[in-house]
């Protein structure tokens, strides 16, 4: 009876370490992705102030956006930012300026930075 207790001792000292380790990693996971939506964020506002600085052959002129709404240039800075930072690629937003592209070449760098420390 006594090796029944002992176990059972040790069964729920093991349920106690996993539910604290899934609640760190809970907490792991969210901190996370705050940092790559933070990154993200950022990334976007500058990329909206780059094009905003020429606006006679950046992008917000050829993609015709410098006469939307606030909120949906945003949408458009912040996909663009994932799109770079998630190494897909361009289909319908890309950067036109010099600037833009030395830009954009800082955000990749950065943004494999961002991953590789994701995966490790």
């Amino acid at each position: 009876m006594h090796k029944i207790k002992e176990f059972y001792g040790i069964i729920d000292g093991f349920k106690y370490i996993v539910e604290k380790l899934e609640v760190s990693l809970m907490i792991d996971l969210f901190v996370l992705v705050t940092k790559v939506f933070l990154s993200a964020h950022f990334s976007s506002c500058i990329f909206y102030e780059i094009g905003k600085a020429d606006l006679e052959n950046g992008w917000l002129t050829v993609f015709e956006l410098n006469t939307e709404g606030t909120f949906q240039v945003y949408i458009v800075c912040l996909y663009f930012t994932f799109i770079t930072m998630s190494t897909i690629g361009y289909g319908d937003y890309s950067p036109k300026t010099e600037y833009e592209m030395i830009y954009i070449i800082c955000i990749s760098l950065a943004a494999c930075g961002i991953f590789g420390y994701i995966v490790s």
